[in-house]
């Protein structure tokens, strides 16, 4: 142990002078030495803590090249290990790598740990600066986005408002902090249904960042992909692709075309155009999104597992099923294991997994799982919000499909409610439960129920066909049927190609006669390698019987069986 000289000469007076009584002398060495020896131990303690504030920065220098890289959970280990390197007194510098730490964190799907962080900094920003300081707005914005990420949506609008009130006294309506508050109180109205509130706040916050930042500008790609999902969830897919188009490219422009912010984009596009049927143009975006999100997060982060989950929805539109499987239940394990058993995301895959084993006619293994989803979803999120519609919505055809009539009517209609008040009554949503509760009551025999239902459905989903639907109806039914009606044509298929139109009403494929577009899609799975060189296809067109030749496999369209018998 290296000892001052000067310390240990005076250690020695003093002994010597208690050796020889001379008590008052050695209280005089004593507190010389003992002077000398706290002058060592501050100058010590103030190199100590300057190295260790140096090591602490050189930490979050390392995290931020993480970040760079988007290794997130190397840098959420460094910022951790900063945080504990910061001493007591420098609880501001803690407060500012506690913000790094619960951000990268929240990035990483490490939602309880990022909380622990982010709130540990509010709290110590809340304690030492003024209430309406911009650092306490930063910080309750990162800890809302949190919030929102757990469904804790309650706890988060309060922070949105608190953070927007900040940010605009002390930086003005039109600054960019200002636009990304609005942007995520509008997410969080988008997420609970509230459309209405969220499109206003959406289009401020983009007129605020392409006047600020410019319309090529990343934040400017992030708000044009939420409003572009605001207008997905309302049905509004002509007005949604063209702004996930022009995010995508912002987004490959500026930040490469393997970045986790493009993967998220690829990710929504393909989500609009398996929605509506185009399904050969979403799965190689659902694939290159997959192969990014893998690389960048690894693969078990949560962002795979939406993607995962999306690309399995889309193989369950085409009837592939035992490719469909492993991906839900892959998408499910990683969502448990990262978010909880009970979060919103677990209850979304449960439900598409239980679609799955219901339209297989796997029914005890569907409703166990419909249950749970259903009960998460109406703890997390309330009850009267559209995903409980949702799984409300299929349970209730699980019942039917079971015949348990007197189950399913009261949950049809408890999601026909849902969907009518938070959706609007001409959401397409609505008239996929007007449409099962309809057929609902056909079966029981129930006609005087069911009628003013599906007249309804056809003033709404399919008012543009009904001229086209009456005049089948008239020269070509003899009895009350089903029909295949084609709702759209892709672009450049072989359906396109043939003649086939939006409109048109398949009649047979290869001799069968078709009623309803599950027929047509086994059908032509089943035939998909035939060796036959021409398939027959009939359709009927304005009334018109018109014969077409097809190739084996996919022909490009969007089908709907519709029952216009109580046309």
């Amino acid at each position: 142990m290296l000892v001052d000289p000067e310390i240990q000469e005076l250690r020695m007076k003093a002994e010597e002078a208690i050796n020889e009584g001379d008590y008052d002398k050695a209280d005089k060495y004593l507190d010389e030495a003992l002077e000398r020896q706290m002058v060592c131990i501050n100058n010590a303690e103030k190199q100590l803590t300057n190295c260790k504030l140096s090591a602490a920065e050189m930490k979050v220098d390392k995290g931020d090249i993480e970040l760079i890289r988007i290794n997130y959970k190397s840098a959420t280990k460094l910022f951790k290990e900063a945080v504990e390197l910061v001493p007591d007194r420098h609880e501001l510098k803690k407060a500012e790598y506690l913000q790094k730490w619960g951000n990268a964190g929240y990035n990483t799907g490490l939602y309880n740990e990022s909380q622990t962080a982010l709130e540990q900094c509010l709290a110590i920003r809340e304690r030492l600066l003024p209430n309406d300081d911009t650092d306490i707005a930063t910080i309750l914005n990162n800890l809302e986005l949190l919030y929102m990420s757990q469904s804790k949506y309650e706890e988060a609008e309060p922070l949105h408002k608190r953070s927007l009130g900040i940010f605009e006294k002390a930086l003005g309506k039109d600054h960019p902090s200002v636009a990304t508050t609005l942007n995520n109180l509008a997410e969080l109205y988008r997420l609970q249904g509230k459309y209405e509130d969220a499109e206003p706040l959406y289009q401020r916050c983009l007129g605020i960042r392409e006047t600020k930042l410019g319309k090529d500008h990343p934040s400017v790609a992030t708000t044009l992909n939420n409003l572009a999902l605001l207008y997905d969830s309302q049905g509004k897919y002509e007005e949604a692709e063209p702004l996930h188009k022009r995010s995508l490219g912002i987004f490959e422009k500026a930040l490469g075309k393997d970045h986790p912010g493009v993967a998220t984009t690829l990710n929504n596009l393909s989500e609009l155009y398996r929605i509506q049927g185009k399904y050969e143009d979403a799965e190689p975006l659902y694939q290159r999104c997959l192969g990014i999100r893998e690389t960048k997060l690894g693969k078990d982060h949560p962002s795979v597992a939406t993607t995962l989950n999306n690309l399995a929805l889309l193989y369950d539109s085409q009837g592939k099923y035992e490719e469909a499987e492993p991906l839900h239940k892959r998408s499910l394990g990683i969502f448990e294991k990262a978010l909880g058993k009970d979060h919103p995301s677990v209850a979304t895959t449960l439900n598409n997994l239980s679609e799955l084993y219901r339209i297989q006619g796997k029914f005890e293994d569907a409703e166990p799982l419909y249950q749970r989803s259903l009960g998460i979803r109406e703890t997390k999120l309330g009850k009267d919000h559209p995903s409980v519609a949702t799984t409300l919505n299929n349970l209730a055809l699980l019942y039917d499909s079971q015949g348990k009539y007197e189950e399913a009517e009261p949950l049809f209609q408890r999601s026909l409610g849902i969907r009518e008040t938070k959706l609007g009554k001409d959401h397409p949503d609505v008239a996929t439960t007007l449409n099962g509760l309809a057929l609902l009551y056909r079966t029981q025999g129930k006609y005087e129920e069911a009628e003013p239902l599906y007249k309804r459905l056809f003033n709404t989903k399919y008012k543009e066909y009904l001229s086209l639907l009456n005049k089948y109806k008239k020269n070509c039914l003899k009895k009350s049927e089903t029909i295949v009606l084609v709702v759209r044509v892709v672009e450049g298929s072989q359906a396109q190609s043939i003649g086939i139109q939006k409109g048109d009403i398949i009649q047979s494929y290869l001799g069968s006669k078709l009623k309803t577009a599950k027929e047509l899609i086994e059908i032509v799975r089943a035939n998909s390698n035939s060796t036959l060189k021409k398939i027959n296809i009939t359709i009927i067109r304005n009334g018109e019987s018109i014969e077409l030749n097809a190739k084996p496999g996919r022909l490009g369209v969007q089908i709907e069986t519709v029952d216009i018998s109580h046309l």
